[in-house]
């Protein structure tokens, strides 16, 4: 059966075929049914090319080339040999608005020794990393004690492991505290410096620069990659500021652009850089964005009453109600209400403005996002209000845009009704609102 898959795979890829003709790229796929697809070269906007280290050893490349389109269709992936790599991807850029990469001179981005540690202590590789080492602990630990009994992961087996806890904290508080810092810290501590490892490999050599509209991305150890985006195709820019790192004054700057969707979804444009660098490097970057903080008024009370209550006013009126009859519930009452204290303390953060000719959208929370859309790329807007939002004269304004990569970040819930005529006034009419708020 395997070596019937292999062939059969082996098959497969030979019949995939391309040819460059008349300013086209034809691909022929397919063993008992042919399809040919024709993609006109100058509607090519990214060419992302990325090599592993198996693919090195076999001497061949694996070439993603995306159009404008927003369907997979129009989008191809080529594996093709190192050698006609450079022919390839020669021919592609004379035909369409990229670049040669013997072009891309002049200032380039790069990501600072700094810059990996205060990524590191901000990825889901350090925070997912804490209980895989802990629970890597442990069955270290149980191997090399010699011990035959399993470690029991069923729900009593986790209560009687609590109770212990519990009978631990009751009798000795400070040995205990000490201890649980101790175990925690050391936890964090490797899985920290596993994180550095993992995120100086994957984003090793990382530099990004942009000659006339064109952005390039140049980054990988093992698995090489380079990437090359029209810079009009991108929808705007979103800055995150990420737990840990956000203290220290690290953030992150990603990208939106035209007919992004799978693997396409998100780019990131520069990992981690100091906020106080933010403006300058993307000013050089991409000059079209112009990068400032709306200074708008609070959130109205209405607003963040409206956040607290929804969903979860009516979850904490029931749980209020059964917490009567069963006291343990009241554990749960604490977490609901705590959890709606967040929503409105981060509701009272968020804020939108317009910035010339983008909208701005500032979402706080664990990671604070800034949002910045231009205009032109957005599509429509919608507004919507549900029954309780209509009882406190409020509405829901969704920003669409051609394949977020995070399509909650583009909607603004809560929003007065005047504001968010002022900004269907300015996406029709170019007008500047007289007010910034939220």
């Amino acid at each position: 059966m395997t070596i019937t898959v292999i062939v059969w795979s082996y098959i497969s890829w030979y019949k995939e075929t391309y040819v460059l003709l008349n300013g086209t790229l034809v691909l022929k796929s397919g063993v008992y049914r042919t399809l040919q697809r024709s993609i006109p070269i100058s509607n090519i906007t990214t060419l992302d090319a990325h090599q592993n280290w198996l693919y090195r050893l076999l001497g061949i490349m694996k070439v993603s080339i995306q159009t404008s389109d927003s369907n997979e269709d129009a989008d191809a992936r080529l594996v093709i040999s190192s050698k006609k790599y450079e022919a390839f991807t020669s021919y592609i850029r004379q035909k369409s608005n990229l670049i040669r990469e013997e072009e891309l001179t002049g200032n380039t981005t790069t990501i600072s020794i700094k810059g990996i540690f205060m990524l590191s202590i901000s990825s889901n590789l350090f925070w997912l990393g804490i209980p895989f080492v802990l629970t890597a602990l442990q069955y270290i630990n149980k191997f090399t004690s010699q011990t035959s009994d399993e470690l029991d992961l069923t729900i009593e087996g986790t209560f009687e492991t609590f109770d212990e806890l519990l009978h631990l904290f009751s009798s000795n508080i400070g040995q205990f505290l000490l201890d649980l810092i101790t175990v925690i810290g050391g936890c964090a501590l490797l899985s920290w410096l596993l994180s550095v490892v993992l995120i100086m490999v994957r984003y090793h050599g990382w530099n990004v620069s942009r000659h006339e509209n064109t952005i390039a991305i140049n980054y990988g150890l093992f698995e090489k990659r380079k990437i090359q985006i029209l810079v009009t195709k991108i929808q705007s820019v979103r800055i995150k500021e990420q737990p840990l790192s956000r203290w220290f004054g690290y953030a992150s700057i990603w990208i939106d652009c035209v007919g992004y969707g799978g693997d396409f979804k998100t780019k990131i444009l520069i990992p981690s850089l100091q906020k106080n660098e933010l403006r300058p490097i993307l000013h050089r970057l991409l000059p079209e964005f112009q990068i400032a903080e709306p200074k708008g008024e609070k959130r109205k009370r209405r607003a963040i009453i409206y956040s607290m209550l929804y969903p979860f006013g009516y979850l904490l009126l029931g749980m209020a109600v059964a917490s009567m009859f069963v006291p343990e519930l009241w554990f749960i009452v604490l977490l609901v209400a705590a959890i709606m204290l967040y929503r409105a303390f981060i509701t009272s953060r968020s804020k939108w403005g317009i910035v010339n000719n983008q909208l701005v959208i500032v979402k706080a929370g664990l990671t604070t996002t800034s949002i910045f859309v231009l205009r032109k790329a957005i599509e429509a807007l919608i507004v919507t209000e549900n029954r309780m939002q209509r009882q406190l004269g409020l509405r829901t304004l969704e920003v669409e845009i051609d394949e977020p990569s995070r399509t909650r970040e583009y909607v603004i819930r809560g929003i007065e009704p005047n504001d968010s005529g002022e900004i269907m006034s300015w996406y029709k009419n170019g007008s500047q609102p007289t007010k910034l708020s939220l």
